[in-house]
């Protein structure tokens, strides 16, 4: 975590497209469906 509205993430390598992002903490935890777009590296 970074301050209150910012936080990093490192992702593993993926398919192309949309992948849900999900944050937990220890009250709950929350989704944003298809905010990371995974992209096709170059010669793919």
């Amino acid at each position: 975590m970074i301050n209150t509205t910012t936080l990093s993430a490192a992702t593993p390598p993926g398919t192309a497209g949309a992948d849900d992002v999900v944050v937990t903490n220890p009250t709950g935890s929350a989704t944003a469906v298809g905010a990371f777009p995974y992209v096709a590296g170059p010669g793919t």
